[in-house]
């Protein structure tokens, strides 16, 4: 009895030892789960129950002037997978699925739904939670998802909503306003330069699911709201920057070029109200696979690069010999003239020339005189009071500045050519801004390319007033070089830019054309043609840049025609009033003294014929509205000054056809359904100007197709946006 005592006891504490033992176990093994892999557990778990994805901020748009939309962000949904929510029997016929809808390798969605877990940094692996299969779908794709999710024929497949950016005119002002990634990073242009101001702030969504990914009834969800960004506002004008994309393109056609650049100014305030560089590229397609095309087709040439600008800056050596008080009247062209042992040339001998002439000319050596005599320490106070040497402050993502060497180590050969353009460098932005300040009195304004900053329904939050860094010349030096501008127009080589109703100034020049390894090219220059009006109280100012030209006679006006057409268009377009009484070059301003005439009837006139018969007569105008006059005041018979502006109330039917003899007429084309540039083409192209609201594919038109209209009328189109095709 004893011993089965015994025996039992034993038993016990044996028993009782391995479940010690057991327990010891059980503790060691709950705390390696819990303390050693207990935060890679946790992580695992909330991988498959726990959704955290992002809420995109809605990017701000890119918008003209006018606030016409130039860059958007559309909604755009993105494809995410749940791999481990997929069960074995689905995965194939998921894959094929998509792959056929989105257009992608079945084999390729094939791996991203079959593969269910990841191996991090330390060797441990972890189930994949969600996985993004394909961005930015089309609104096509997106529907046929949908109906799929809705039968729950696509099990562990969810939409996400994203945004895509979208450039509805393509290759308009490309390399202006640049283009993003697709995560709505701005890499070039204003995409770039206001990227902090247009992306916003991102947000998240934490919600709980189910093990299939579905939302779970009041199950716990965070949201953190997004932050849509602002729209930036430029000071350009879409139908402005269609006029000089329209000329630069010509140019690109018909002459013998690498690119062309193109520019316009308000002189007044500093503003680009244009900016073209040609070649261009379609903004929805840059050519991301091929980085050096990409990076030269998105250059914006006219604010990045410089140049040796030879004769062209001579006329600010003279504006600072005119401004000192040190300008002769006349000085002598030998053809080539000798400084410290190095020699600086003229084409030819000009012989005795007057100021002006030394301008028209572009005469090295005299030029080299005028700085002679200035001296080194006037001369570069008077090119740095101008913006050369320095950025111009452009709110832009490029601003080169040039180079204009430092007071101590201008020699006197090195003042000598910088008298006459050389040994230094500019851009064609530093060129054209400093321009503007002779041609506006004297004032040296910061260009700018953005307006201000907008919000979602259309109000400016915030303006960027025009700044003013100064007076480089006086405005009477100024005036005097403006003068001599105009004769440029009249007298000069730049004859062809003459206009028969509007007075004009022109400044033209070639600049050194370098290759690759900072060689020049022999035979090649840049030509470069700057055209101003109205001639005695300046409003616009437009630069063409001729890349690859080749040298020979006339190459520094080649450029004319083009920046005539687009000075031309802009100041009828902008109903700038005619200061000449006739179109030949020998045409003077109207006269100063106030003169009295009649007020003529122009009721029942067309828009043109009405302008054209108050301007004949001296009158201006206002209006409402468009298509033909159904009133005006004062009336017709009335004693006016010459200057008083007629106001006009426009009707809204179709222009009446003109009187035998009058403004050709034209067929209004048909013009809807078609994109930005084809329109703007087919319109340009029948004869008639091109004014765009809106953004997107044509929907509707004035005057309507079919109907007859004066030719250099305008036609009004009105697009709309189309998204996911």
């Amino acid at each position: 009895m004893a011993g089965n005592v015994l025996t039992s006891r034993k038993r016990l504490l044996v028993l009782l030892i391995l479940l010690a033992v057991l327990m010891v176990l059980l503790v060691f093994r709950v705390g390696y789960w819990n303390i050693v892999r207990g935060e890679d557990l946790q992580e695992e778990a909330e991988t498959q129950w726990i959704s955290d994805s992002p809420v995109a901020a809605k990017r701000g748009s890119i918008l003209d002037r006018n606030q016409n939309v130039l860059a958007q962000s559309a909604v755009s949904d993105t494809v995410v997978l749940m791999p481990n929510t997929i069960k074995e029997k689905d995965e194939q016929n998921v894959a094929i699925t998509l792959a056929a809808i989105l257009e992608m390798e079945p084999q390729a969605v094939y791996e991203k739904v079959t593969t269910k877990e990841t191996t991090r940094d330390d060797g441990t692996k972890v189930k994949l939670g969600e996985v993004w299969l394909k961005r930015q779908i089309t609104n096509e794709q997106t529907e046929r998802i949908n109906m799929l999710l809705e039968n729950n024929e696509l099990p562990g497949v969810k939409l996400i909503a994203d945004t895509k950016r979208f450039y509805p005119n393509k290759d308009f002002l490309s390399q202006v306003i640049g283009y993003a990634t697709m995560d709505g990073e701005g890499q070039t242009g204003i995409e770039r330069r206001y990227n902090s101001v247009l992306e916003g702030r991102q947000g998240r969504m934490v919600a709980e699911k189910d093990k299939y990914g579905n939302d779970i009834p009041n199950g716990r969800e965070m949201l953190i709201e997004s932050v849509d960004g602002s729209n930036v506002i430029l000071t350009i004008d879409d139908v402005l920057q269609s006029f000089l994309e329209t000329e630069c393109g010509r140019a690109m056609e018909e002459l013998p070029v690498e690119s062309v650049q193109g520019l316009v100014m308000d002189v007044t305030a500093g503003e680009v109200l244009a900016m073209a560089n040609m070649p261009d590229f379609d903004l929805n397609e840059p050519p991301r696979s091929d980085g050096a095309v990409l990076s030269a087709l998105s250059a914006n040439i006219v604010t990045a690069s410089s140049y040796e600008p030879g004769n062209i800056m001579q006329v600010f050596t003279l504006a600072a010999a005119i401004d000192a008080g040190m300008v002769r009247e006349s000085y002598e062209c030998t053809g080539k003239r000798l400084v410290d042992g190095e020699e600086i040339v003229c084409g030819h001998a000009h012989g005795v020339q007057t100021p002006e002439q030394v301008l028209q000319n572009g005469c090295n050596v005299c030029a080299s005189e005028m700085a002679t005599e200035l001296g080194k320490e006037k001369l570069l106070g008077y090119l740095r009071g101008f913006g050369f040497g320095e950025q111009t402050g452009i709110d832009f993502s490029t601003d080169a500045k040039g180079e204009l060497m430092a007071l101590k180590y201008v020699s006197e050969s090195d003042l000598a050519k910088i008298g006459a353009g050389y040994n230094m460098s500019a851009s064609l932005m530093q060129i054209a801004n400093a321009a503007a300040a002779l041609i506006n009195g004297g004032t040296l304004y910061e260009p700018r390319l953005v307006y201000g900053l907008g919000d979602s329904e259309g109000a400016v939050i915030e303006r960027y007033e025009a700044q003013a860094k100064g007076n480089p010349v006086s405005a009477e030096t100024a005036s005097q070089v403006r003068e001599y501008l105009r004769q440029n127009v009249l007298y000069g080589d730049a004859g062809q830019a003459a206009m028969g109703e509007y007075s004009s100034g022109a400044l033209y020049g070639s600049l050194q054309k370098y290759d690759a390894d900072g060689l020049p090219v022999q035979g090649k220059e840049i030509s470069v043609f700057l055209e101003f009006a109205p001639a005695e109280n300046p409003k616009y100012l437009v630069m063409l840049s001729l890349n690859g030209l080749d040298t020979g006679e006339g190459s520094d006006v080649a450029a004319a025609p083009y920046a005539k057409n687009v000075l031309e268009s802009i100041l009828k377009y902008t109903y700038v009033e005619p200061d000449r009484t006739g179109g030949g070059l020998e045409a003077g301003f109207l006269g100063s003294d106030v003169t009295t005439v009649t007020v003529p009837d122009v009721v029942e006139m067309g828009m043109q014929g009405a302008i054209d018969t108050l301007a004949a007569l001296g009158l201006g105008f206002t209006k409402d509205g468009a298509g033909t006059v159904q009133e005006q005041y004062p009336a017709a018979g009335e004693q006016a000054e010459q200057g008083t502006k007629v106001h006009l109330v426009m009707s809204h039917k179709s222009q009446e056809p003109e009187e035998e003899g009058g403004t050709p007429m034209v067929t209004v084309p048909d013009l809807t359904g078609m994109d930005f540039a084809g329109a703007r083409d087919t319109a340009i192209g029948c004869g008639l100007h091109f004014y765009a609201q809106g953004a997107g594919v044509a929907a509707a038109q004035y005057p309507v197709a079919g109907s007859e209209a004066p030719e250099g009328s305008f036609v009004t189109v009105t697009f709309k946006l189309k998204t996911g095709t």
